[in-house]
């Protein structure tokens, strides 16, 4: 999983396995909560990471060059941003900002804003924390057109380049109107460089970027600019400084330590140092937390059903569950006339009973186009018709909402037998469907879900058959050739939730002609308020939860496990391991 707030992973299917079957249900759910009035203080927290850590500078860290898990959970906070969002609540707020940015106004052919910038704050050299420092790196990374997490702060579609006003202000060019996920969630948030280190040290490298980038068909400007690229990310780095509530130490005992900043500049962690000690497998930090070696096991999507098993009888681990930001729906192709109908959706939405389906798919229900701890987006009005009801329930209300649709069935399904003969409002037979859905070798969880979906339609007397596919043809025939009827999808998706137009506006992907989402997505697209883009999302949910062009399953799950430790918070969407087991807020156990 990236630092960057998870941003939507393209209009394909993820496919790759989660687990290799289903599951047991989860136990522990919970975070504690610590009750005690005086927080105690330990030396050190110790975390197990699978695999290895790579020795990068700053900027290949934030481009594809050098991202990995391990890398950002080891040295994502040695830099500051301007703004963050809060744990587990997810609110924009300050960081190395000293409050809100101005409006957004258009200025010439430019759109800017400024950020006031905290007066207070020194890097580890003594020197101070300067807008000058702001303007550098964004306009470094726009230089060099890096990637991947420096686009998608410092995007070059929108972002021109930064000015220092003064010491402590900093003004953002913009090309075009940037919105919230531009610039709240972009921008506002990417990390920030000491100028007076780095700026001579780029100097051979920007030497080697083109003075033009020909305009030719053929020509690709990464192939012009790879090679300063290159240069840029090979740079040494020893002594940079840093400005963050940890500082490097390196390597110690095959170990990567991270000791406190004694400044405390975005608040005063309860452990001197982070130490995180390498594993070839899981297996092996599994018998360390065991031993008493670590404190916590990081790993991108949590640890395995099978090491959750073994250590979940035994009270001296803790074990959380929480979402994380993988998402499941089932598509339905409107192109098909009988999968057209609203009540047909409605009452399909209706029939499946999500919390009997996660018990065995190490998930959570979903009965919402996005997730209930995302906030501040989430709207918990803008559900389905059947959600929190239980199983009885839900096939009541299905079987009346096809009833007063005028559908008819030879046998009307009860609590005890599935519904036989199901007629459409015409008098014609309700047409056989096939569900896609990955095989159980490609993903064991869909492939688990996608019985639970047979089972469920089943019982309305929806003639409903299930199609195992590969990855490829699952792609194709939703995206490319529409030769399909209902489909199992996911997708891992950012904090900000623009992905919903993407899916569901203009051109997209599925056919689906939301002439009312238009004007919302539209509003969205162009406001950089926060007050007013969640007013938008709120909208397009609502939208889309009446038309229902897909059908929410389930949030994908993460366990977690520690010992020594606590955490000032119940639950967080990603869990320990999509926050990198947060050493800033963790508490040593009494």
């Amino acid at each position: 999983m990236r630092l960057r707030l998870l941003t939507i992973i393209g209009l394909f299917v993820i496919l790759s396995a989660s687990c290799s079957g289903p599951s047991a249900a989860p136990v522990s759910t919970a975070l504690p909560n610590p009750t005690a009035t005086s927080v105690p203080h330990a030396p050190e927290i110790r975390f197990a990471l699978i695999g290895t850590v790579t020795d990068v500078n700053v900027w290949a860290l934030f481009d594809a060059k050098g991202y990995s898990y391990n890398n950002y959970a080891v040295h994502n906070e040695y830099w500051p941003r301007l703004y963050q969002l809060s744990i587990p609540d997810r609110q924009f707020e300050t960081m190395a900002a000293s409050g809100m940015p101005s409006p957004v106004q258009q200025e010439g052919n430019f759109y800017t804003a400024t950020v006031p910038l905290r007066s207070d704050l020194k890097w580890t050299d003594g020197s101070a924390f300067t807008a000058d420092d702001v303007a550098f790196t964004v306009n470094t990374a726009l230089s060099f057109q890096l990637g991947f997490d420096w686009h998608d702060f410092y995007n070059p579609d929108y972002l021109d380049h930064a000015d220092a006003v003064d010491a402590h202000t900093v003004k953002f060019f913009f090309k075009k109107q940037p919105n919230v996920g531009v610039w709240q969630y972009g921008a506002l948030q990417g990390p920030v460089v000491q100028k007076a280190y780095w700026s001579s040290k780029i100097a051979s490298s920007l030497a080697l970027l083109p003075t033009s980038i020909p305009s030719t068909p053929e020509a690709n400007p990464d192939d012009v600019t790879k090679a300063a690229r290159d240069s840029l990310y090979a740079l040494s780095y020893d002594n940079e400084p840093t400005l963050g509530n940890w500082i490097p130490a390196g390597q110690q005992n095959g170990a990567w330590v991270n000791k406190v900043n004694p400044a405390h500049p975005f608040g005063e962690p309860h452990f001197d140092g982070a130490t995180y000690r390498l594993f070839t497998n899981e297996d092996n930090a599994v018998n360390a937390l065991r031993n008493g070696d670590v404190d916590s096991i990081l790993n991108e999507n949590g640890i395995s059903i099978k090491s959750e098993q073994s250590l979940q009888n035994d009270t001296a681990f803790k074990i959380s569950f929480n979402a994380n930001h993988g998402v499941r729906f089932l598509t339905i192709n409107p192109a098909r006339p009988a999968l057209m109908d609203n009540a047909f959706r409605q009452a399909l939405d209706c029939v499946l009973d999500r919390t009997s389906m996660v018990r065995v798919l190490f998930a959570m229900p979903l009965e919402s186009f996005i997730q209930e701890g995302a906030k501040p987006w989430y709207d918990s009005q803008a559900l389905g018709t059947c959600a929190g009801q239980a199983g009885s329930q839900r096939l009541k209300q299905a079987v009346s909402t096809l009833k007063s649709a005028g559908y008819t069935w030879q046998k009307e399904p009860t609590d005890s037998e599935s519904g036989q003969g199901l007629t459409l409002p015409n008098g014609q037979i309700f047409p056989a469907i096939v569900l896609l859905a990955p095989s159980e070798m490609e993903d064991g969880q869909r492939f688990a879900a996608a019985g639970y979906v047979g089972k469920y339609a089943g019982m309305l007397g929806i003639p409903l058959t299930v199609k195992y596919a590969g990855p490829e043809e699952i792609r194709y025939d939703v995206f490319s050739n529409g030769q399909y009827d209902v489909a199992i999808l996911g997708w891992r998706v950012s904090e900000y939730p623009g992905y919903l137009c993407n899916w569901f506006g203009d051109g997209n992907p599925f056919g689906y002609n939301g002439g009312r989402l238009k004007s919302a997505c539209e509003a969205l697209n162009s406001t950089s308020d926060l007050a007013e883009a969640q007013k938008q999302v709120y909208q397009i949910q609502s939208v889309l939860t009446q038309d229902l062009p897909m059908i929410p399953l389930y949030s994908v799950g993460t366990y977690d496990v520690y010992r020594n430790i606590s955490y000032p918070f119940d639950s967080v969407v990603g869990g320990l391991s999509g926050i990198y087991g947060a050493p800033s807020l963790a508490i040593p156990a009494p």
